[in-house]
């Protein structure tokens, strides 16, 4: 031996006999030459580069949510088609949709594009009440979900109005060979996507209802409850 100090990289690995630990395996690699430490270097630099830009698409997601949480709407029509424009470009998924929760059936409530067939799994969301990806978990990105579904990947998750379950918002494509692994930072985005939804779906809900109420007490204020007749205040207004 020289004395020469060296770099190594080392893989451990538990050893077995008939199924018994018996002890530890160390693989070790000469990390000391040029070579290697320049490899490393480009490893280092590229998985450096891969983080920057996955942080920047992160901060681009979340940009987009302050904006869709944010933004006035003229109408809900209005509210369902930004949600579902935008959520396309954050999934990269070409079809989008969200189907409300009408007598136990499930009905397409609003679609992006126009026209485009986002498929029947929402009932599996509205059933399970969760979100819900195909053809992988999104609980475990490596194990297949069962099943044989009309298109090649899917991701939904439920829409709350208030404390009641309204609906799904969803996302899919029928493209050949586009399988995804979700991953949990698009499932979240999926799932603040649903709650923001949920709030102004809720909000236009309550709007409606007021809406309804001042009107009909406007109608008991110049009727007679019992005969439905012109009252007193309505005579005399005229």
């Amino acid at each position: 031996a020289t004395g020469d100090r060296i770099l190594v990289r080392g893989k451990t690995r538990l050893a077995f006999e008939r199924g018994v630990p018996v002890g530890i395996d160390l693989v070790a690699h000469d990390f000391s030459s040029d070579a290697v430490r320049m490899e490393a270097l480009r490893h280092a630099e590229l998985a450096l580069s891969s983080k920057a830009e996955e942080l920047a698409r992160f901060s681009e997601h979340f940009r987009q949510l302050h904006r869709l949480a944010t933004t006035e709407y003229g109408c809900l029509d209005e509210v369902l088609n930004d949600y579902l424009r935008s959520g396309c470009e954050i999934l990269r998924m070409p079809v989008g949709a969200v189907t409300a929760l009408a007598e136990d059936r499930a009905v397409l409530r609003a679609v992006y594009p126009p026209g485009a067939d986002p498929g029947a799994e929402a009932s599996v969301v509205l059933t399970q009440q969760q979100t819900y990806t195909y053809p992988y978990s999104a609980g475990n990105p490596k194990q297949p979900v069962a099943g044989n579904a009309p298109f090649a990947c899917y991701i939904g998750a439920p829409i709350y109005a208030g404390d009641e379950l309204f609906g799904s918002l969803s996302f899919c494509s029928t493209q050949p060979g586009d399988v995804r692994r979700f991953s949990a930072h698009e499932c979240e985005v999926l799932e603040l996507m649903a709650k923001s939804l949920g709030r102004s779906i809720y909000e236009d809900q309550l709007r409606r209802e007021r809406t309804r109420l001042t009107v009909e007490l406007a109608r008991q204020a110049q009727q007679d409850p019992l005969t439905g007749l012109a009252n007193r205040m309505q005579f005399a207004k005229h």
